[in-house]
């Protein structure tokens, strides 16, 4: 058997990371050329524990039972990770090569100090995921919201030792909303691909909906005013929080969030822009490379893109 250093196994892992987090589509910035080398290195590790949880979640073959089983190991790995060696995590990625980010996670929270019960508060959402199908109405939508998404952005404020309540509230809000604005782009997706729907149940009644409908030849255009009221209400989280936030960061980092903020504002006037028809009702928009350009330049220049709109 091949004998590495801790140091081979760590960058063994590394470059598994890196791999997996840029070969993979993502609207909104992810460690992007916008941060520094140093904090770039624990956000791939950090995306990559959580993506891979998520494919185990959205996997179409697995069975529930056999998702929580592989989700609640990884739950174990992670309250473990201390107590195990390098070598160890070795010989538990020889038999699932799909863990091998676990040294470089490692790695990452050795270097910079990262609170695993943020990384633990992760998969309780993705638990909710394998079995919660719909939800009432839009709290408990924001309560799912809370171990989602909410940890990411508490995650990088800790990275950047940014530890003040007032930053910590802003930072909640903005990733709720990120999270809302992923999920109106893939309503059809999930529904059809996982059994869920996070349009919450009132939403639905308000206009008339049922998730069933998603699957229709030809949906009610009350589908875009359900999606509307959800993308107005997420970008006002952001349009209220982003100059708080965004007064207690500085350097590259404020750069990086101002670039994931404006991201997440095209994407609200990408759906507001599209020539809606009855077969295209569900169509996910995409950010061209010319839109990361022109949000990168806006990052720098320090503007934010379109300060709102209304359906």
């Amino acid at each position: 058997m091949e004998n590495l250093s801790n140091k081979e196994i760590i960058n063994n892992s590394y470059k598994f990371c890196k791999k997996i987090t840029y070969n993979h589509y993502e609207n909104f910035p992810v460690a992007s050329i916008l941060l520094p080398r140093k904090l770039r290195s624990p956000i791939i590790a950090i995306y990559t524990y959580a993506r891979y949880a998520d494919d185990i979640v959205d996997s179409p073959i697995l069975s529930e039972n056999k998702k929580l089983k592989l989700v609640n190991n990884l739950e174990n790995i992670i309250i473990n990770l201390d107590k195990t060696s390098f070598n160890d995590i070795k010989t538990i990625t020889n038999n699932k090569p799909n863990l091998k980010f676990i040294a470089h996670l490692k790695d990452s929270i050795n270097k910079h100090n990262i609170s695993n019960y943020l990384l633990l508060d992760l998969l309780k959402a993705f638990k909710q995921d394998i079995t919660t199908s719909s939800y009432l109405n839009l709290n408990s939508v924001l309560e799912y919201c809370k171990n989602s998404a909410n940890p990411i952005g508490r995650l990088l404020l800790e990275l950047n030792n940014i530890s003040n309540q007032e930053a910590l509230i802003a930072s909640d809000a903005i990733c709720t909303a990120l999270q809302l604005i992923n999920f109106m782009q893939d309503i059809k997706s999930d529904y059809i691909e996982r059994n869920r729907c996070y349009i919450p149940l009132d939403i639905l009644n308000k206009y008339s909906l049922d998730p069933v409908d998603i699957n229709s030849k030809n949906p009610q255009l009350n589908w875009i005013k359900a999606r509307n009221e959800i993308l107005l209400y997420s970008e006002n989280l952001i349009l209220n929080n982003k100059n708080i936030l965004l007064t207690n960061l500085k350097g590259r980092f404020k750069l990086e969030l101002k670039a994931i903020i404006t991201s997440a504002l095209f994407l609200a006037n990408k759906f507001k822009a599209f020539n809606y028809a009855q077969d295209n009702i569900f169509a996910r928009p995409y950010l061209t490379k010319l839109d990361f350009l022109k949000i990168f330049i806006l990052a720098v220049r320090g503007q934010l893109a379109f300060k709102g709109w209304h359906p």
